[in-house]
């Protein structure tokens, strides 16, 4: 049993990084949330919430909008909900950015520190990880796993230094 639940952890950290490798122009907003659907297919305890851009704009989340608003890809807030132990027990959250590609937007970021921005959605790839261990371990856990999902890139559309948009919690930000 100890032996297949290593192998299983090894597997998904490979995963993880597959994930973390590939081209941005693969792994996308979408790509991620069908990833995230296909393990919660048939799941009786996992639950999923996905947010796009109508519902991020409806919630307020101006933000996690604004960083997406040059890409031609859709923002996503993917929330899987894991209920592995009694709904009475506590829930443990993890939230993982994915930024599935950075160009620092019209602040672009300069050669050396460009070419690996697609590492930035790591955080992301680490959460769906653990949520995959989750559910192949059948781990006796609650757990909440939400990514944010964006493509920070250059466009007539992307914000503009000295921007000021209004977060959820209704603090100004100036970009």
């Amino acid at each position: 049993h100890r032996y297949e639940t290593l192998v299983t952890i090894c597997k998904n950290v490979n995963f993880v990084r597959d994930l973390i490798n590939e081209n941005a122009d693969i792994v996308t907003s979408s790509y991620l949330e069908d990833i995230v659907q296909d393990l919660a297919k048939g799941k009786k305890n996992v639950s999923l919430e996905i947010l796009g851009r109508s519902e991020l704009t409806k919630k307020g989340l101006r933000l996690h909008l604004a960083v997406n608003q040059g890409s031609v890809n859709e923002p996503k807030l993917i929330i899987a909900t894991y209920t592995g132990a009694s709904k009475k027990d506590p829930y443990t959250a993890i939230l993982g950015k994915g930024l599935t590609f950075d160009t620092g937007g019209l602040n672009l970021k300069t050669s050396g520190h460009m070419e690996t921005m697609r590492t930035d959605m790591s955080g992301a790839a680490a959460v769906i990880g653990i949520f995959k261990n989750l559910i192949e371990l059948k781990l006796k856990k609650n757990v909440i796993c939400a990514c944010a999902i964006a493509e920070n890139a250059i466009g007539s559309r992307s914000y503009k230094p000295g921007d000021v948009i209004t977060s959820y919690s209704g603090k100004t930000v100036e970009i």
